[in-house]
């Protein structure tokens, strides 16, 4: 069997990846094996290496594997089948197999991080290796411990039990929300921590108390005389003791500092300045340019002033163990030389001790000693991220000693009483090196730094908030099930009306929880009349012939490499595409290296056509060849005419290289930043571009998009962009930002019907989530979750952009040159992704709904007698409003052979019986249950009818005579402890229709007109009646109803195949259904349900069935093969819920566009087939005499034939006695 590795994916070289591209979590192992192995190798990174072997390994050895070592006990496997293998001789008889020989491969690579060959997998180690590999067996044990930990990543989706269970510990809510709109997995147990839930309660009230000592503190220094409002303005503990000195801002630093500085000191105070046995971190996320920097250091200066005090009062506040300045700052290495500037520039002279810098240049023998002074005097050590990690991860290469590295982990991780990480996105990641080694600090005065602190997922802000708070969030798994995925999934533009819902809620709830860790605080919120303007565009524009060709080209030859296995689902193939969408010269450039590789990562094919066609160019370096190119030249030359500075960001080093040169050749004077610009020159060089005369700055957006402060230039231009949207941001806060004095434009370029659109949709998704989730925004939704980035080019209109003139010179330049303007097919303002969407808003009873949710929770584990007596109460309502819940009232005692089915309602642990519907009659029942499923629901408000009409209702329809039979007092809600109310799911009612005597209508001759008997009541023909209540009066009178659920599934189903079909579009599928949409909806929910009651499984069964098809009908395939039939109701009835469901759908979803509308007999051929079978119909039916009812027919006949016809024999009476023979 030929075990080959991935080896040949295409790929940058290693400089093409930024340290956070390289910082893949474990549990992504499809990303980590599209790195090229050589790349984990260089880094020494063994885990990441054994990950990407792994995955490219075939499925079924793979799984061998992990059973082998993840099922046994470790020194069974080294025993019994690691040493046999590792053997030169085998005398012993055993024979190593190909799992056996993988294995010991595997483990050479976990403990010598080497890369195995492509074919030698499943082959015997050599005997020297397999001597150097036995003598590390005490390392295989955790090589089988790291196993098992990543074994969860690998896992498929058939491995996955598909049982439910639930437990009296689950978080469980049975609402409308839990009809999903789109196919989900299982629903899983989410087990709510309660240390967590504990912690947050303390720390909310801790704040509490805080807030009202402040507003007590105003109303005292408003009533006096003895501070000024300047004075006051710079106080920080505003939630001090009355027998407590108040503490000012620093003197020379209020002189400068701004409001929300003020309030960022403050929140951190309060924070940081507490009991340690409460005691936990913060998350300051002020966006870029509003002095976090200057807010930490005022914050430290007014600590150690206080603590120096000779003012008791004043000093008691600072808590023992901070009362020593022993700070740690980590920030990135580029901002070391920042940290120390702004530390010099802010703080005064050795108030906070002396400051040391830690960093590449500084000598290795000089580290252990600057670590030792810094931990025996205090003071500040600012040390960079890469620095720290690699004294912890590799400390034989930066410390000159063995024994340092203890000394210097336990200096760093024990010593300081306050850690600071700037930029803290880079411990997003809790399994990266930096993420474990900053988890370790002992301090728990731990203050978080970012301007953006959600960039991809809703998870790394748990991680980010993890680390300040431990615990606080709950584990994990928790916060995931709670919020992350149903916030994700229901903030797309397609996502269902049920997930969006379901999101906003828990975005509410998501917020008010981490209000007490977070201080927010924006440009717009903070500085909208100190900074000037900043507009940004986007411009779309197209590819040139070559570069069409050229990506064409690169689409199709991926897909075809390999015999098959494609590479363009990688990182390289996206930065390839990149190269050629900006300018062929980076292209060819590329490919000119590849061919003199002695190993290229791209195949052969690509690099000889790709060649080929850029040799036939004559100027390749021509900027024609792009329209970036072009575009980005006329702005250089508008802004030079305006005296405007200019910097352009780009990912990539080759572009970085063709600018360069481009614009060296046009006598331009630039600057330019990358990843080999040393770090001690970077602050000069920025200096110097502010106040110098360079016109352009060329920068990598990895390298320099953090922490440099270049407000000389007002002009952005960002000339490519990738998977992180942060980095853009970041990059644009480079020029707008405080000491910014002109207005701020940026020009951000997509090649439409590439690659970047789809990434551009990703990245509008991941900024709107950031501004739900951290700056409680409520933009409109925008993008769809289809978000492929490698499919083949599609075709970008041109737009109207004549409406955006007037908005910027430059951009008008450009729009009103006619030979411009041919390369802008689009502009867009950045500002539609943050419009407001005033209907996309939680409504009263939502918002209500959210508070209830947290409150309850709240007081489940904190106050367990006031939930209880909270709940007791909702039920004595819930027994008032439906009188049937207590006496089963309006069913007689002889026939209730058993009790209705229990509902589960939101905030309640206990299980409330569901009204009785059958005591209302059987006209009143479909009104009645359709009014409590709407009420469940939510689709009808809660002021429609009254709780008590719909009681009231049910006595009136349950007498015989129609009177009311009693009065429903007024219910007051649930009032808690503290005098607030609690609010109950609102129930409404339409009112219950009354049974009337009616007269079957006659036939018509000729009209088709024929009852086979006459109905019951003309009122139950007169509208939708639930399958529930199809037997009428009698059946329900004399048989005990088997359901009482208040969803009421076929009416759930319903409602999902009438959405889909009011969704469809495709004309050949509406064409074939001839049905009127309603009653056929209606048809098929109610057939599959019948079918399904009939299988006789059990209500939960088939409500989990019935869940389950309805989220399936999102699928557009699947609802056109259920609209028409081709799945009939028994199909899907009685197939496996789970398997055979998810089986269904995969079968109609695979097939191509042409399979697909075969199986459904769609196209012109088929249109024409059903016209003349249609047609046929028509003509028999102009033939058929009029269908008559028997007794019509019986008479028309008799009046022929002058005589009665015989009628017939009723089966029912005995036949008669034959007659005797003549």
């Amino acid at each position: 069997k030929d075990i080959r590795l991935n080896t040949e994916i295409a790929d940058e070289e290693t400089v093409g990846f930024s340290e956070e591209e390289l910082d893949i979590p474990f549990d992504r192992p499809a990303d980590i094996a599209a790195i090229p192995s050589k790349i984990w190798k260089e880094r020494n990174d063994r885990e990441r290496l054994l990950i990407g072997i792994l995955w490219t390994l075939d499925r079924q050895l793979r799984r061998v594997f992990f059973e082998l070592v993840c099922n046994n006990l470790p020194s069974y496997v080294w025993d019994s089948v690691i040493t046999p293998a590792l053997d030169k001789n085998e005398e012993n008889g055993v024979n190593s197999g190909d799992i056996v020989n993988l294995t010991a491969h595997l483990f050479r690579v976990f403990v010598f991080c080497k890369i195995p060959g492509g074919r030698s997998l499943l082959k015997r180690l050599k005997s020297s290796r397999a001597k150097k590999l036995k003598a590390h067996q005490q390392s295989f044990e955790d090589f089988c411990s790291f196993a098992e930990a990543i074994r969860p990543h690998f896992a498929f989706k058939e491995d996955v039990s598909n049982e439910e269970h639930f437990s009296s510990t689950d978080v469980e809510k049975f609402s409308d929300d839990d009809v999903d709109g789109s196919p989900s997995k299982r629903r899983k147990r989410i087990i709510v921590d309660q240390a967590a839930k504990n912690l947050r309660e303390k720390d909310v009230q801790r704040l509490q108390e805080q807030e009202r000592r402040r507003q007590d503190l105003h109303k005292k220094l408003a009533a006096s005389d003895a501070i000024t409002s300047d004075e006051s303005r710079l106080i920080i503990n505003e939630t001090k003791q009355d027998d407590q000195g108040l503490i000012y801002v620093n003197g020379d630093i209020g002189k400068r500092i701004k409001d929300h500085q003020i309030r960022g000191v403050r929140f951190m105070w309060n924070q940081i300045i507490c009991d340690p046995q409460v005691r936990q971190g913060c998350l300051l996320a002020h966006t870029m340019g509003l002095g976090k920097t200057m807010q930490v250091i005022t914050l430290l200066v007014a600590i150690a002033e206080a603590a120096q005090s000779e003012d008791e009062s004043i000093r008691s506040q600072i808590p023992p163990d901070l009362r020593q300045s022993k700070t740690l700052i980590l920030c990135p290495a580029l901002l070391v030389d920042n940290w120390m500037d702004e530390m010099l520039i802010w703080a005064p002279t050795a108030i906070l001790g002396q400051y040391f810098k830690l960093e590449a240049i500084t000598d290795k023998h000089e580290r252990i000693p600057l670590i030792r002074q810094w931990d025996a005097e205090g003071g500040v050590l600012i040390i960079g991220y890469d620095m720290f990690k690699r004294l912890i991860d590799q400390p034989g290469q930066e410390l000159p000693q063995a024994n340092d590295a203890k000394t210097a982990w336990e200096i760093l991780t024990k010593s300081p009483n306050i850690v600071i990480a700037d930029e803290a996105h880079k411990l997003k990641n809790p399994e990266s090196q930096v993420g474990l080694a900053a988890a370790q600090f002992r301090t728990q005065s731990r203050i978080a730094l970012t301007g953006s602190p959600l960039a991809n997922n809703v998870e790394e802000f748990y991680w980010m908030i993890n680390w300040v708070a431990p615990h606080y969030l709950g584990p994990p798994s928790e916060f995931k099930e709670l919020y992350a995925i149903p916030i994700q999934n229901g903030l797309y533009e397609d996502s269902s009306f049920h997930q969006f819902r379901k999101a906003k809620k828990q975005l509410s709830v998501l917020e008010k929880t981490v209000e007490p860790k977070v201080n927010r605080a924006t440009v717009k919120t903070c500085l909208g009349n100190g900074l000037p303007p900043k507009t940004e565009f986007i411009l779309t524009v197209p590819l040139t012939d070559l570069q069409g060709r050229l990506y064409d080209d690169y689409i199709v030859s991926t897909r075809e490499a390999e015999a098959g296995r494609s590479i363009t689902s990688t990182p390289a193939a996206i930065s390839n595409l990149a190269l050629i969408v900006n300018h062929p010269r980076c292209w060819k450039r590329k490919l000119l290296d590849e061919r003199s590789d002695p190993q290229p990562k791209l195949p052969s094919r690509v690099i000889s056509a790709g060649l080929k066609m850029v040799g036939s160019v004559l100027d390749i370096q021509s900027p024609t060849l792009s329209w970036k190119t072009r575009l980005l030249i006329a702005i250089l030359d508008e802004s030079r005419e305006l005296e405007d500075k200019v910097l352009i960001f780009t990912h990539s080093i080759l572009t970085l290289d063709y600018l360069e040169s481009l614009f060296r050749n046009q006598k331009r004077k630039i600057a330019r930043l990358d990843g080999n610009t040393k770090i001690s020159r970077r602050q000069q060089d920025v200096k110097d571009f502010n106040a110098g005369d360079t016109q352009i700055y060329l920068i990598s957006t990895t390298a320099g998009g953090v922490g440099l402060n270049i407000f000389g230039a007002n002009r952005v231009v960002l000339f490519d962009f990738k998977y992180n949207p942060v980095h853009e941001q970041q990059a644009v806060g480079r020029a707008y930002r405080i000491g910014q004095q002109k207005p701020v434009y940026v020009y951000k370029f997509i090649s439409g019907g590439t690659f970047e659109a789809s990434m551009q949709n990703r990245a509008v998704f991941k900024t709107q989530l950031a501004s739900r989730v951290v700056d409680k925004e409520n933009p409109k939704r925008w993008s769809k979750k289809d978000h492929e980035f490698l499919q083949d080019r599609t075709f970008s209109p041109q737009q109207d952009v004549s409406k955006h003139v007037g908005k910027d010179s430059v951009l008008d330049s450009m729009l009103r040159d006619a030979d411009l303007s041919k390369g802008i097919l689009d502009v867009l303002p950045t500002d539609t992704f943050f419009e407001e969407d005033l209907d996309d808003v939680l409504t009263a009873e939502d918002k209500k709904e959210v508070d209830d949710q947290v409150r309850m929770n709240t007081l489940r584990l904190t106050n367990p007698d006031e939930f209880r007596r909270l709940e007791q109460e909702m039920l004595n309502r819930l027994h008032s409003v439906y009188p049937s819940l207590a006496t089963g009232a309006g069913v007689p005692s002889s026939t209730s052979t058993s009790s209705p089915s229990l509902t589960r309602v939101p905030g309640l642990q206990t299980p409330i019986p569901p009204p009785n519907p059958w005591a209302a009659g059987s006209n009143a029942l479909a009104q009645q249950q359709k009014s409590l499923e709407h009420s469940i629901a939510g689709d009808v408000s809660s002021s429609a009818t009254s709780p008590g009409q719909l009681a009231q209702a049910s006595a009136h329809a349950s007498s015989p005579n129609g009177a009311v039979q009693g009065e429903t007092s007024q219910q007051q809600a649930p009032q808690l402890a503290d005098g607030s109310t609690f609010s109950l799911p609102a129930v409404s009612s339409e009112g219950v229709l009354q049974q009337q005597a009616a007269t079957a209508p006659m036939p018509m001759v000729g009209a088709n007109t024929f009852f086979r008997s006459q109905p019951e009541s003309i009122a139950a023909l007169s509208g939708h009646i639930p399958l529930s209540g199809l037997n009428g009066p009698r059946a329900s009178a004399t048989k005990t109803p088997k359901r009482s659920t208040l969803i009421t599934w076929p009416n759930q189903f319903e409602r999902k195949i009438f959405e889909s079909l009011n969704k469809m579009t495709d004309p050949d599928v509406l064409h074939k259904i001839r049905e009127d949409h309603q009653g056929l909806a209606r048809r098929i929910a109610e057939k599959t349900w019948q079918e399904r009651v009939n299988k006789k499984e059990g209500e939960f069964p088939d409500d989990r069935h019935m869940k389950k098809l309805c989220g399936l009908m999102e699928n557009s395939r699947f609802a056109a093969a259920v609209a028409l039939e081709h799945l009939t109701y028994t199909q899907l009835a009685r197939t496996d819920t789970f398997k055979g469901l998810d089986d269904l759908e995969k079968e109609w979803t695979e097939l191509d566009e042409q399979q697909f509308r075969e199986r459904l007999r769609l196209g012109s051929n088929n249109i024409t087939q059903d016209h003349n079978i249609l047609r046929g119909d028509a003509d028999r039916r102009t033939h058929r005499l009029p269908r008559l009812p028997s007794w019509a027919t019986r008479a028309v006949e008799e009046g022929k034939l002058g005589e009665p016809r015989a009628r017939p024999r009723d089966p029912f009476q005995p036949s008669p006695s034959p007659s005797p023979s003549l």
